[in-house]
């Protein structure tokens, strides 16, 4: 099967942003010069699909999370009203929610994470709500989302879910970085960057991507700009990181559209990880080098035909020190891959007749290698 792209970009409002919890600082650039002696070792956990096991029919989305007994969730494209629960050996033990609007189902899965206990905290865009299971994946209950354009959550503690969503409310517009409480969805802060520009051009200035890193720190990264913020539980700016990358990832805000053979995409983070050691994974879609291969013989900027996505896009995954602002590790791939809340990456790829096959992939940061 071939799995299409559908690209979209919201142009926002023009308004300047209310009080901000964040301070002002001079960011720390991350240079391209690498760690001379730190590796990736990449080893394979398991592999699902492929012509002899259809188990999905496309990609996963930026929501796979792995629990403390070693069970991954997924949400595949296009199918985003369900979450395919894999074991340790990559088998397909349980399905959680259909789609609809009852209890424990779902009209638009965008985020999946885990909570205490390996509860399963289920954010449902479309239907506004984010529903909460058990650790035998029964229903528990929901509560509703504040808040509109959901882009990011992440799990902070017992008490409390951050979310990053772009707001069109006078006293949150500009402030990309919310908390909410895990009981009842209610809103208790919002933060972000006093510095923050909009306008009605930059559509994608305030999407963000987001992980929680040591501490119940909230690490943030631009979507269309090499930027990563650290945040503290009260919404303190504490560290800004500029990543020096203009030759392949030039700073963008609303996006080249329409994309064709001689337009390639822009690049955008896709999504990071903070591991134990405080390290930023960074997880980027980038254009491949031959991307107009992706569009069908005789395509034009803005046709509606096909566009291959997997033959669009590549990955790059990188991995900086934010405390010293050092890039120890850059990986560049044609496939496409997603972090996972483990650490680990998922692989995607097509074959030639569009059969899909995911590959479960451990990536360790080796030091004292040459």
């Amino acid at each position: 099967m071939k799995w299409t792209l559908t690209i979209v970009f919201v142009l926002s409002t023009s308004v300047g942003p209310g009080p901000l919890h964040a301070r002002i600082q001079a960011p720390t650039v991350v240079p391209s010069d690498m760690c001379s002696d730190c590796r990736l070792q990449i080893d394979t956990l398991f592999e699902v699909g492929g012509v002899d096991h259809p188990a999905f029919p496309g990609p996963p989305g930026a929501s796979g999370v792995v629990d403390s007994r070693g069970y991954r969730y997924f949400v595949f494209f296009p199918v985003l009203s369900e979450i395919s629960v894999l074991n340790t050996a990559g088998e397909h033990v349980h399905t959680i929610g259909r789609s609809g609007g009852g209890p424990g189902e779902f009209t638009r899965i965008q985020f999946v994470q885990i909570g205490k206990g390996d509860s399963l905290y289920v954010t449902d865009t479309r239907g506004a709500r984010i529903s909460v299971f058990s650790p035998d994946w029964s229903f528990v209950r929901s509560f509703p989302i504040p808040l509109g354009d959901v882009r990011g959550v992440a799990f902070l503690n017992d008490e409390r879910l951050v979310i990053a969503a772009h707001v069109f409310d006078s006293d949150l517009v500009g402030l990309p970085l919310h908390l909410l409480s895990t009981h009842d969805g209610r809103l208790l802060d919002s933060f972000g960057n006093p510095e923050e520009i909009m306008r009605p051009d930059m559509g994608n200035s305030m999407r963000r991507l987001i992980a929680v890193g040591v501490g119940e720190r909230v690490w943030s990264a631009k979507f269309m700009e090499y930027v990563l913020e650290e945040f503290d539980s009260n919404g303190r700016r504490t560290r800004l990181l500029v990543r020096s990358a203009r030759d392949w990832f030039p700073p963008s805000w609303a996006g080249v559209w329409p994309i064709g053979p001689d337009t390639p995409p822009n690049p955008t983070i896709r999504n990071i990880y903070v591991d134990a050691g405080g390290l930023i994974w960074v997880n980027v879609a980038v254009p491949e080098p031959d991307f107009e291969n992706a569009f069908p013989p005789g395509y034009r900027a803005g046709d509606e035909a096909p566009i291959r996505s997997d033959l669009l896009y590549g990955t790059r995954l990188e991995v900086i020190d934010p405390s010293g602002g050092q890039l120890l590790a850059s990986y560049y791939t044609d496939d496409f891959l997603t972090l996972l809340t483990d650490g680990s990456v998922t692989r995607y790829v097509e074959d030639r007749d569009g059969i899909p096959a995911l590959t479960v992939e451990r990536f360790t940061l080796r030091r004292g290698v040459r």
